[in-house]
């Protein structure tokens, strides 16, 4: 998954303050964002937000939300179920007795024995 799209999922419904757009630049400055008015609605790329809402406001109009584009969601939704489903496998490769990275598994329990650890006290060997 893109950063962009991790971050996204960590934004119910894809809305966004004002203090969350700094990063999401940060992430993708053209990502699409949506941005709601009481008269219209702009999909503009997220570096050209704050001057929407500065042109919003300017004409009279005010900014009811900004949120990600639906679009943007999707392709989030999809990327996350992707790597979740790459995990899940895994899960099930592993806790099913298959050797996955040079574990073997037996029943739910992941045999360790023949590891050893590196002197740095984070384990593993090198």
């Amino acid at each position: 998954m893109k950063p962009i799209q991790v971050y996204m999922m960590q934004k119910p419904y894809g809305f966004v303050t004002a203090a969350d757009m700094p990063e999401v630049i940060r992430l993708d400055a053209a990502v699409s964002m949506l941005v709601r008015c009481g008269m219209r609605r702009y999909l503009v790329p997220a570096v050209m937000v704050e001057a929407t809402l500065a042109a919003v406001r300017a004409s009279g109009d005010y900014v009811r939300d900004v949120s990600f584009a639906a679009s943007e969601m999707d392709d989030a939704r999809e990327a996350h179920k992707a790597a979740t489903g790459v995990i899940a496998r895994i899960v099930r490769e592993v806790t099913a007795g298959v050797r996955v990275n040079g574990l073997q598994a037996d029943g739910a329990t992941l045999d360790l024995t023949g590891m050893q650890g590196n002197g740095n006290g984070k384990g593993g060997a090198l």
